[in-house]
């Protein structure tokens, strides 16, 4: 993985400067891109504490870590990257009414994107919200 603050309209730049860490460390990719979003809050000027990563098969070195498991709000979507906010808002109402708090960064898994298709209405993105009931 590989974390900094981004703007939102260049997070894609992000997956761009790992690839060369992964030809570096000659890393086996076993999966679908995953972006996990370290904000605390909303930033007006969609600027992302967002971390890219990528499952890899095995390595060791500063810039692979384990993503612990655990119960998660999930959604698929269907369509572009510009209207994901809308699916995200929605899930975070759901998480406050349901009485869950988060307990680790959400985050999207990218199954199929701008490699996949010219079209993005057809981008599949897996959304999730790590969280646990809270305390009453």
């Amino acid at each position: 993985s590989i974390r900094r603050l981004t703007k939102e309209s260049e997070a894609g730049d992000l997956f761009n400067d790992l690839i060369p860490l992964i030809e570096q460390f000659n890393l086996q990719v076993f999966g679908s891109p995953i972006s996990l979003y370290h904000n605390k809050e909303y930033d007006e000027n969609h600027i992302l504490d967002m971390e890219m990563c990528v499952p890899v098969l095995s390595g060791n070195n500063k810039f692979i870590r384990i993503l612990e498991g655990g119960l998660c709000i999930y959604t698929k979507y269907i369509g572009a990257y510009e209207d994901i906010f809308e699916v995200h808002k929605a899930l975070y109402m759901w998480k406050e009414k349901h009485n869950y708090e988060l307990v680790s960064p959400p985050y999207q898994k990218y199954i199929k994107g701008i490699a996949d298709t010219k079209n993005p209405k057809e981008y599949v993105t897996e959304i999730y919200l790590p969280v646990r009931k809270r305390e009453r």
